[in-house]
């Protein structure tokens, strides 16, 4: 997600956060005037995802989606 400038960047943050996308959240960092957010949720979820998050911040975008490992024993 990108801002003119940090502060813009932090407030696509904050609002990504306080949606119902910020329990998908699992890790954020700022990158220039920029922010890095990755998101694990389940496949099903992608499309409200996507929704969502461009409802929110029609500037974002979606650099790679990965597979989640199967973790054994759950």
């Amino acid at each position: 997600m990108g801002g003119r400038t940090a502060d813009d960047t932090r407030a696509h943050l904050a609002r990504l956060i306080h949606s119902p996308l910020g329990v998908c959240v699992t890790r954020t960092y700022e990158s220039g005037n920029s922010a890095v957010v990755h998101l694990d949720m389940a496949p099903d979820d992608f499309g409200f995802m996507l929704d969502t998050l461009f409802a929110l911040v029609p500037e974002a975008t979606v650099r790679a989606l990965r597979p989640h490992a199967d973790r054994e024993g759950d």
